[in-house]
């Protein structure tokens, strides 16, 4: 079975993105935001999801998994998952301010 496949490849160019001494950064599929909400039938959307990183930004990431967990069980409801969710977060640190 074969899901999708491209047959163009576009050239990478190098991205520079400055970071204070810490950021968090996340890589996401569709999935979540996508999910529809059986009530509603509306979909769960790129913007209330990135209102939900900024408001939990400060939180380890073990407790941000499970505020995002909470947050689709209770989106979902007593609907069905319609789309496969894959998310993937982590610190990085650059260092700044590093004690001698």
């Amino acid at each position: 079975m074969q899901i999708a496949t491209y047959f163009t490849y576009d050239l990478f160019t190098l991205q520079t993105i400055p970071i204070g001494k810490t950021c968090n950064v996340y890589m996401l599929t569709d999935g979540y935001t996508d999910q529809l909400n059986p009530t509603s039938t509306k979909k769960f959307s790129t913007k209330q999801f990135k209102i939900n990183l900024l408001n939990i930004q400060k939180l380890s990431m073990k407790r941000q998994k499970l505020f995002l967990e909470k947050e689709l069980t209770a989106w979902i409801d007593d609907g069905k998952q319609t789309d496969d969710i894959l998310e993937v977060g982590f610190n990085v640190w650059s260092g700044v301010g590093k004690k001698k």
